[in-house]
C-alpha cells in the first residue's frame, strides 16, 4: 500500500473531477487522507504532490492545452538522474502558476518557509495544512481496509494557519503528523481549468520526518 511516491495535486485537464463533488472529495482532501493513512495505518511515508497540465490538444485555447500545471525541481544538474533523484527526495514543488523562489525546511526549528516570487499587483494567500496525530489516531481507530467506506472527519487535513503575503512560515507545536503549504494567488489563471480559477502552488508535506 506504500509502493506509490506521487500524488495529481493538480491536473489540467478540464474534465478532471478537481474539486469533487456531493460523492468524492476534492483532491486537496484526498491527499491529505492519503498522508494520514500512509504515515498512521500503513507506516510509510507521505505522498509528494505534482502538478501536470494532461495536454492533448496543442493549438488553440480550447480543451487540454499544455501550460497549465508543472514541477518546479531543485537538483544539482539539469540531467534527468538528477532530477528524478530530487523528485523522490521531495526536493521540489508543484505549480499552477505561482513561482516560489525557495522552499526551506529547517528541521531543528520544524520551521517551514517559503519565500514567493511576486508579479505586480498580486496577492497572496499561504495556507498550511495538515492532520494532527491525536486526531489521525481517533480518526482511524477500527479503520479497515477492505471495507466497502469509511467516514473520514473534518480533522483529516485541516488548515492550521493562513498567512498572508509572500514570506509565509510555520513552525510546528509538535502535535502535528505533517504541515505542507498550499500557495493562493489573486492572480486568475489565464488559461483555466474551471470557472474562477487562480495561479496556486504546493509544497511538499514536512514534519514527518521524525516519525
Amino acid at each position: 500500500m506504500t509502493r506509490e511516491h506521487f500524488f495529481e495535486i493538480f491536473n489540467g485537464h478540464p474534465s478532471v473531477n478537481q474539486l469533487g463533488d456531493a460523492t468524492r472529495p476534492d483532491l486537496e482532501r484526498f491527499w491529505d487522507i492519503a498522508n494520514t493513512l500512509r504515515l498512521v495505518h500503513y507506516g510509510g511515508r507521505p505522498l509528494y504532490g505534482v502538478a501536470t497540465d494532461d495536454a492533448h490538444h496543442y493549438f488553440g485555447g480550447q480543451g487540454a492545452t499544455a501550460g497549465r500545471g508543472w514541477v518546479q525541481v531543485r537538483a544539482t544538474e539539469l540531467d534527468p538522474e538528477r532530477l528524478i533523484e530530487a523528485m523522490e527526495r521531495g526536493d521540489f514543488y508543484a505549480s499552477s502558476g505561482v513561482t516560489l523562489r525557495s522552499v526551506e525546511w529547517d528541521a531543528d526549528r520544524r520551521r517551514l518557509a517559503l519565500d514567493i516570487e511576486p508579479s505586480d499587483g498580486t496577492t497572496y494567500v499561504t495556507r498550511f495544512v495538515g492532520t494532527r496525530r491525536a486526531d489521525a489516531e481517533a480518526a482511524l481507530e477500527g479503520f479497515d481496509d477492505t471495507a466497502e467506506s469509511f467516514e473520514f472527519p473534518p480533522s483529516i487535513g485541516t488548515v492550521l494557519a493562513e498567512v498572508e503575503g509572500t514570506a509565509p512560515a510555520y513552525e510546528l507545536d509538535g502535535t502535528e503528523l505533517y504541515v505542507r503549504a498550499i500557495v493562493v494567488s489573486g492572480r486568475p489563471h489565464p488559461n483555466p481549468s474551471w470557472s474562477g480559477q487562480v495561479e496556486q502552488a504546493w509544497s511538499q508535506p514536512f514534519g514527518w520526518e521524525s516519525r
